[in-house]
């Protein structure tokens, strides 16, 4: 009896993973240059920018990401397109972000707006907010900012949102110190998108 209870929990648990639908993380303009003028934040020497001057910040629309549900087939293998699946399957979606190769000793946050981006389909018309976006507000700054992990091993939740999504800005702002190094750098910014079915 025991054996048949083990076999029937397994399945369970089989069927309900299988049922969070494939999609598509998109980035447009996922290149943004950051550039800070040696003499537009003056402080004392050996002293940090930690004022709103020395905080180098992207602007929003520099970086917009998508996340939207893939076409799939349906029962008796009929077609089912991206935007019946966005319509009728709607998932916790939780969006991560960590960046490798970042300069030493600088401090990369990143934020977004509270139910940003634009509702995929558009057609669909959400009276109730069961599709809205959410920041983490767990670590961030007044101005609504978190720090993002410099590794690979890592990533901070930076915000949340239900059903399909397009067009969400996130705003990136770097704050330098003295120990970091001059001159060029470059750094790359990876997402992590978890799903929960709702």
């Amino acid at each position: 009896m025991k054996k048949i209870l083990l076999i029937a929990l397994l399945l369970c648990f089989q069927i309900g993973f299988a049922q969070v639908l494939n999609g598509t993380l998109t980035v447009n303009n996922g290149s943004f240059n950051i550039t800070q003028d040696a003499f537009s934040s003056v402080t004392e020497a050996g002293l940090d920018d930690t004022d709103s001057e020395g905080r180098i910040e992207t602007i929003p629309q520099d970086n917009l990401i998508g996340f939207v549900l893939n076409d799939s087939t349906g029962v008796l293998g009929a077609p089912v397109t991206s935007e019946q699946n966005c319509t009728s399957a709607v998932y916790l979606y939780q969006v991560y972000i960590h960046t490798t190769g970042a300069p030493v000793n600088a401090v990369i946050e990143a934020r977004t707006q509270t139910d940003s981006g634009v509702v995929y389909p558009p057609s669909i018309v959400d009276i109730l907010n069961l599709r809205s976006l959410t920041p983490n507000t767990v670590g961030a700054d007044a101005d609504g900012y978190i720090p993002i992990p410099n590794n690979a091993s890592q990533a901070q939740k930076v915000f949340e949102f239900r059903g399909c999504r397009t067009d969400i800005p996130i705003q990136f702002r770097v704050s330098p110190s003295v120990l970091t190094p001059g001159g060029n750098s470059s750094f790359q910014v990876f997402y992590t998108i978890t799903a929960t079915i709702l």
